[in-house]
C-alpha cells in the first residue's frame, strides 16, 4: 500500500479501526521507505491526534467475511515489540 493511500484511509474514514490483508506485508520489500512510511502513517506516528489503524497482516480473508457482524482480533502481547502474532476470530449472524 502507498503511503498516500493509508493517508486517504485515515482522513476519510474516521470510524475504521483496522485494515487486514492477505498479504506477508502491508509495504513491499522492493519499496522499503515507502513500506516504512505507510506502517507508520497507519500506525499513527507522529500523529498529534492519537489515531491509528491496527494493520492485521498475513490474514486468510474468506469471501464470505463481508457478512460477519464483529472481528475480535487478540494479540500476543511482547514487550518491546512493535507487532505480534494475533488470533482472529469472525462473529457471523445465526
Amino acid at each position: 500500500m502507498h503511503p498516500e493511500a493509508a493517508r486517504f484511509l485515515i482522513e476519510q474514514f474516521p470510524r475504521l479501526k483496522a485494515i487486514a490483508i492477505d498479504a506477508v506485508s502491508i509495504g513491499s520489500p522492493q519499496y522499503e521507505e515507502e513500506a516504512i512510511e505507510t506502517h507508520q502513517v497507519l500506525t499513527g506516528v507522529g500523529r498529534e491526534d492519537g489515531r491509528f489503524l491496527l494493520i492485521l497482516e498475513d490474514l486468510r480473508i474468506d469471501p464470505d467475511l463481508d457478512k460477519a457482524v464483529r472481528i475480535y482480533a487478540w494479540p500476543l502481547f511482547i514487550e518491546g515489540s512493535d507487532g505480534s502474532p494475533c488470533t482472529v476470530v469472525a462473529e457471523f449472524p445465526r
